[in-house]
């Protein structure tokens, strides 16, 4: 028997998401349907397509079914203290993102470092800084 010829396909054991391995979660096509659309409406605006340049409703989108999700996974945890829950939430959480966040900020950094050149680059740096990294006080 093969994988496509298993009953339960869209049903996946998940240790990675929740923490329990004997939790499960259950592909759901409307979520991903969804996600595509919000993804969507962001590259439409982005891509100035005349309609859709009200782009912020993909990423309000994007941000209502990650809540969903969020809080269903939250919900399927072991019962134990709420604060534990969030506690391992976010620790999980920050385990996954922040490696790849930190990779492709010193990555960009250097990028633009030797795309810019030394002087683009410092005068772009403290653009971008702005005024609250400035030395300056205000009487």
């Amino acid at each position: 028997m093969s994988v496509l010829d298993e009953p339960n396909i869209d049903r996946v054991e998940t240790g990675a998401v929740t923490g329990d391995r004997t939790a499960r979660q259950t592909f759901r096509p409307d979520i991903q349907g969804l996600r595509a659309v919000a993804v969507i409406l962001v590259i439409l605006a982005h891509a100035s397509v005349p309609g859709f340049e009200g782009g912020y409703i993909g990423v309000d989108v994007f941000f209502v079914i990650s809540g969903f999700v969020i809080t269903s996974l939250l919900r399927r945890q072991p019962p134990r203290h709420v604060r534990y829950n969030l506690a391992y939430f976010y620790a999980r959480r920050i385990r996954r993102i922040v490696p790849a966040a930190t990779l492709t900020l010193i990555a960009t950094t250097f990028a633009a470092y030797f795309l810019l050149g030394r002087t683009s680059f410092l005068n772009c740096s403290a653009t971008c800084a702005g005024p609250h990294s400035s030395p300056r006080t205000f009487d």
